[in-house]
């Protein structure tokens, strides 16, 4: 193991991606779907370590991995998983001239992506993205039909699936679900008759596949729930989810301070009582974003203590108050301690930020620790 000169890490379970996995599955076996799991760990395993995050999930059951890109496709491969790969992006750059990875099987969303397909030697598995209303990656109703027409006579291009993405990634709404639900299944359908023959569809991310349980059709495409993260505090009534990360840390310094003294850049802080001040090793450097300055929280010894003054590139200060700290206690920013929570979820809420962001923008720095 990497030896740790600084003292903050991230600490992922394996057992807890596997229990969500079990719950998701549940999920859908208690609505009476079979759809696969396909398993979402683009960006980083959304923070929480691409190859080992796919070798978990793989282990658990999931039947096919979800990728931004071919360059994370290729990670995986180079880190030994072999589970089935659906990569979203579309084709950039014409990778279709270098050899593509085992087992990957391509987004088509636009016609370059056709013609770049047709102008290739190579044998390319795709599914066909149907813009449902993102306006982002995907062919809209107009051009839908006159897509399918020219991907039937590429003789190259072989189409195994359709699939869209719901507009509502952190909330539920479910007339919007049920709106996209209803224009992709006729999507669907156009396809599967103009292409002759059946396609694995999909449309079902987390809050969709909590939301409303018909969308779970062939398959779901759980990102955050894989890693214990719900997409909004509406949906811990749904599901029951174990946190696979802990964001820890340690006091590194303790200061005395007076009524009147300020703490960090700026002054935007002020004592109003002799307390003590913790120093943690953790900064915006290392993804703590800087909004939670005077606005977020730590758990020090069993109870939560407030961030006070500006987040650092490296460091940030709490008041502890007068209790009893020292140097080298534990400072969780991410995780639980008994009855005592700050989840992905609450500090996003806290700052107007999405769940998503708060794993995935945990940089490199930051060693990840798998227990």
């Amino acid at each position: 193991m990497k030896q740790l000169f600084r003292p903050t890490w991230v600490e992922i379970e394996r057992s807890a991606l596997m229990a969500n996995v079990t719950a998701v599955r549940g999920l859908l076996s208690s609505n009476g779907s079979s759809a696969e799991i396909y398993g979402v760990v683009k960006a980083n395993g959304y923070g929480h370590g691409i190859v080992q995050s796919s070798e978990v999930l793989s282990a658990a059951g999931v039947t096919t991995l979800c990728v931004a890109s071919l360059d994370e496709a290729i990670t995986i491969r180079e880190g030994g998983v072999l589970t089935p790969i659906l990569a979203f992006g579309g084709l950039f750059n014409d990778p279709l001239k270098d050899e593509l990875p085992e087992r990957v099987t391509l987004t088509v969303g636009s016609l370059r992506d056709l013609e770049l397909i047709k102008s290739s030697p190579r044998k390319v598995k795709a599914h066909l993205k149907f813009d449902s209303g993102m306006n982002r990656i995907g062919f809209k109703k107009g051009g839908w039909e006159s897509a399918l027409q020219q991907a039937k006579r590429i003789p190259n291009l072989e189409i195994t699936g359709v699939y869209s993405h719901f507009i509502m990634g952190e909330r539920s709404e479910e007339s919007s679900f049920r709106r996209q639900l209803g224009s992709f299944l006729q999507a669907a359908a156009t396809a599967e008759q103009i292409l002759g023959g059946p396609l694995i569809k999909h449309i079902a991310n987390s809050p969709g596949l909590l939301s409303v349980p018909e969308s779970a059709l062939d398959a779901v495409r759980p990102g955050l729930l894989l890693y214990g993260i719900y997409p909004a505090e509406e949906f811990r009534s749904v599901i029951s989810l174990t946190s696979a990360l802990r964001f820890r840390s340690e006091v590194i310094d303790l200061k005395k301070v007076f009524p009147g003294e300020t703490v960090s850049y700026g002054g935007s802080w002020t004592a109003r009582s002799e307390t003590t001040i913790a120093v943690v090793p953790v900064g915006y450097g290392d993804g703590y974003n800087r909004q939670l300055s005077n606005h977020g929280s730590v758990i020090i010894g069993g109870r939560e203590c407030p961030i006070v003054g500006r987040v650092c590139m490296d460091l940030l200060m709490c008041d502890v108050g007068n209790g009893s700290v020292a140097l080298g206690d534990e400072v969780i920013l991410i995780g639980r301690v008994g009855e005592i929570e700050l989840a992905a979820d609450t500090i996003a809420g806290r700052v107007g930020m999405t769940p998503h962001e708060v794993t995935t923008l945990l940089p490199e720095r930051v060693l990840r620790r798998w227990i």
